[in-house]
């Protein structure tokens, strides 16, 4: 399990939710959103310093999640009980999507995902929820019990592991390609990095002659700021 800090910026639902974007030296969000160079002090964009999850229904988007701290154990729905119960039941994308990132706060304040969890994005009525098995476990299964609005979907990489390619690229590409941001893009299964000089073909060339960059570059979308 990796235990991170939610900082969520909308990039993900089609009500814009939360996300995995940052900056070189910030934590992971999702989507493109302001970068800050000042280190984010835990609390708690979802796994948790708490961050605003703006809601505005229209495309696809991608939920940013943030920065990887260290491993610990995740809490499974009976011990986050307390932390949902609170929540009133409404079979709504939005609802449900709460009801997530509520499980993953630990009593320490700080939160952590499942190993198995690859993010959430919303499509009109359904909050599709990715996972790296081809069944959902219990964890999602309890958690979502009486939603009907919930659909699941098999992706090959986790959210936790995206989450680090974002931060490991920038690093390697913003000296030469000025990162302006990262973020998970998950309904692509992609980490992203946006840049503001040069192009991204010649990042990812240059990334090509690291001998080890410490991550696969198929799992890797390069983007020009806009």
């Amino acid at each position: 399990m990796k235990k991170i800090h939610r900082l969520f910026a909308a990039v993900v639902l089609s009500f814009a939710l939360s996300g995995c974007s940052g900056s070189p030296s910030t934590a992971v969000t999702d989507a493109p959103v302001t970068v800050s160079t000042e280190e984010t002090p835990a609390a708690e964009s979802s796994l948790i310093s708490s961050e605003s999850i703006s809601e505005s229904v229209s495309e696809t988007e991608n939920i940013s999640e943030s920065e990887i701290v260290t491993e610990t154990e995740i809490l499974a729905p009976a011990e986050s009980e307390t932390v949902t119960s609170g929540l009133p039941f409404e079979d709504t994308p939005e609802n449900a999507y709460e009801r997530l990132m509520l499980s993953f706060v630990q009593p320490d304040g700080g939160e952590i995902a499942p190993d198995d969890y690859g993010g959430v994005y919303s499509m009109f009525d359904t909050l599709y929820v990715a996972i790296t098995t081809d069944e959902p476990g219990e964890y999602y299964t309890a958690l979502f019990d009486g939603y009907t609005c919930i659909s699941y979907t098999t992706v090959a990489v986790s959210f936790n592991e995206l989450s680090r390619i974002c931060e490991e690229a920038a690093l390697l590409l913003d000296p030469d390609f000025a990162v302006t941001d990262y973020y998970v893009d998950v309904p692509s299964n992609k980490a992203s990095v946006v840049i503001s000089q040069s192009d991204p073909k010649t990042a990812q060339n240059f990334l090509k002659t690291i001998e080890d960059p410490g991550f696969d570059l198929h799992n890797l979308e390069i983007v020009m700021a806009e």
